[in-house]
């Protein structure tokens, strides 16, 4: 259950995750129009990818330690089309080089790697065999066909990216608007700018994202929807990399191209090109986590409904605020197993800072904030937050109990705290 699993919803590229937190958990997904592609990255080399229509109800479970599905709403499907992987356990892929390498402390040699080209050209070939006699045999639906299909052929280039030609790229390739949800198509669609328009690195893992998106920009041969991910993409990457202070000027460029489309919103949202309108936000307490990504006080509680949540206010200039992390960091182990979150706020007005000071006093980033409004918030107002530390209790149903709450020095502090929990 530690492996990755997400989904993409028909005619989307975007991932969600899903985050069970027991082998028993049930989680619900809303907003399903027609189908989902969920994908189990199950282990190094083995992605269990499935499709899902809205209304299943799906039941995940590990046979001999492999994952199998089953339909509870018992939705007519071929023989294949859930536990495809099945009848392929037999067809071995050989390690990626990355994977020889580290289980034999050495690269391969030359002759192994003509070895390794054979095999896993075989690989290729006996899945592609394989999927031609479920399909025309009635086992596997067409949609299951051609994910699976499409996987193979775009993983194949992907992998001997360093030696394809990218300019030869038929434009049908160029168009496959249902493969979206499909990894191995989306990182096709990367290499195809970056191996076509030979964009440069700057460093030893990231590309020149600024030429790749004007590239992909340029590039008539991409359909809306595969020019759309990629220009997302090399976006978002621009605004995690060393030129993020030229993310406006490539926003400018996306929005004019999307016309103002959620996904501009998105970006917008999240790397707060308008954080200056934020600040003078009054009705919420908005916050930033270290993505950059807005949340508020109000849905940070709502989140956390049916726990204490315990608020603690800091800044990393504050020489009392930091010395009593170690009393913090104390009580949450002491508190461990129960209903209880700590949530810490910063109050500080350089962001860069606050992420230095969060990472060197070992702060977790799903609880670690950093306060966007603190001048023009009605409730940090409210509450006269003019001095710090402080600190806040909100009970299970999201109230706030104690505005002006112990520290967590103080023995009175785990005793306010367990006085909720036995609420």
């Amino acid at each position: 259950m530690e492996s990755d699993i997400y989904y993409s919803k028909a005619n989307d590229f975007r991932n969600h995750f899903i985050c069970p937190k027991s082998t028993n958990d049930t989680l619900v997904i809303n907003g399903i129009e027609s189908t989902v592609v969920l994908t189990h990255v199950f282990s190094l080399g083995a992605n269990y990818i499935y499709e899902f229509h809205k209304g299943d109800t799906v039941k995940l479970d590990y046979k001999n330690g492999l994952p199998r599905v089953s339909l509870s709403n018992k939705r007519p499907v071929l023989k294949h089309d859930l536990n495809f992987e099945d009848d392929f356990k037999a067809i071995k892929r050989p390690s990626e080089p990355s994977v020889f390498r580290l289980d034999n402390k050495r690269p391969r040699s030359k002759e192994e790697n003509l070895m390794y080209e054979k095999e896993l050209n075989d690989y290729f070939v006996a899945r592609d065999e394989k999927l031609d006699v479920l399909f025309h045999e009635k086992l596997l639906s067409s949609t299951i066909y051609t994910i699976h299909k499409a996987r193979n052929k775009f993983l194949k280039i992907n992998l001997s990216k360093a030696n394809y030609s990218f300019g030869t790229v038929p434009e049908s390739d160029l168009a496959l608007d249902n493969l979206l949800p499909v990894k191995t198509y989306k990182y096709f669609l990367e290499n195809y700018i970056i191996g076509k328009y030979k964009v440069g690195k700057v460093n030893d893992f990231d590309y020149d994202f600024k030429q790749a998106f004007d590239a992909a920009l340029s590039d008539s041969k991409l359909s809306y929807k595969t020019k759309e991910y990629l220009l997302f993409l090399f976006l978002n990457n621009i605004a995690n990399s060393k030129d993020k202070e030229l993310l406006p000027v490539y926003f400018e460029k996306f929005q004019a191209f999307e016309n103002g489309n959620e996904l501009s919103q998105w970006i917008k949202d999240s790397y707060l090109l308008d954080l200056n309108v934020l600040k003078k936000e009054e009705k919420e307490v908005l916050l930033l986590d270290s993505m950059k990504r807005k949340t508020s006080l109000k849905e940070f509680v709502a989140k956390h409904k049916g726990k204490v949540v315990y608020v603690d206010f800091w800044a990393s200039w504050c020489a009392p605020c930091r010395a009593s992390f170690p009393y913090s960091l104390k009580l949450q182990q002491e508190l461990k197993g129960n209903d209880v979150v700590f949530l810490f706020i910063s109050t500080d007005d350089n962001f860069d800072i606050w992420m230095k000071a969060t990472t060197k006093e070992n702060l977790s980033e799903s609880s670690s904030f950093y306060l966007i409004n603190p001048k023009a918030s009605e409730f940090i107002r409210k509450i006269k937050l003019n001095s710090i530390p402080r600190y806040m209790l909100f009970d299970k149903e999201g109230k706030l109990v104690n505005a002006d709450a112990s520290g967590p020095k103080e023995v009175k502090c785990k005793a306010e705290i367990v006085q909720l929990l036995n609420r």
